[in-house]
């Protein structure tokens, strides 16, 4: 792959993370527009689910192209892709479920431990993305939202390897003990994914 195909692909990955401003997808005009206090049909939620899990697969299914050509290309390490591509899955994850909430979003300690993880890191996009659009860059700010982001991707490791146990009673102990310091994958992932969202790759 030439240096400007690279250039074509890092943008069209950027231009993923640009696009999870909310949730688009079928049926979210009909969630919007429902009138306060009105029931909500199994039939809706069934079909607010079934569509809302298409839409964030279909884009995990982009951006996961996307780090398949790169990585073929040399432009990025396997490992570092698997971590943006965590990232990325639950960022999407987060823009659905926080446009179309619905009280089950964080039924558990585990639950809600993802749900502010998930946040803490769409915080860290759109502090990026604005450092990008205004021109002014912190690096203090940058190296803030890069440790974030690592620690974010630690939690959705740990997390991940609790969900696969079938007893969540004490989860949350049992993700303290999971947690350890990010990898060095996950800090080459955040770095990655703070410079791209400032537009420097």
């Amino acid at each position: 792959m030439i240096e400007q195909e690279m250039a074509t692909e890092w943008r069209k990955l950027r231009q993923c993370w640009l696009d999870l401003e909310g949730y688009d997808g079928p049926l979210s005009l009909v969630w919007k527009d429902r009138k306060a206090g009105e029931p909500i049909s199994s039939d809706l939620i069934d079909d607010l689910f079934g569509t809302g899990e298409a839409w964030v697969e279909q884009r995990k299914q982009v951006h996961q192209g996307i780090l398949d050509r790169l990585v073929d290309a040399g432009a990025l390490d396997a490992p570092v892709a698997k971590q943006l591509q965590l990232a990325f899955g639950e960022a999407a994850y987060h823009t659905w479920r926080s446009s179309i909430y619905l009280t089950c979003y964080h039924p558990t300690r585990l639950g809600l431990g993802f749900m502010r993880s998930r946040g803490s890191l769409m915080q860290q996009r759109e502090l990026l993305l604005q450092m990008a659009e205004s021109g002014s860059i912190d690096p203090e700010t940058v190296s803030q939202a890069q440790a974030a982001i690592s620690r974010d991707l630690a939690f959705f490791e740990a997390g991940a390897a609790v969900q696969e146990e079938e007893e969540f009673e004490g989860a949350g102990m049992a993700l303290k003990t999971l947690m350890t310091e990010p990898s060095a994958d996950a800090e080459s992932a955040s770095h990655v994914l703070a410079t791209l969202l400032l537009g420097k790759e």
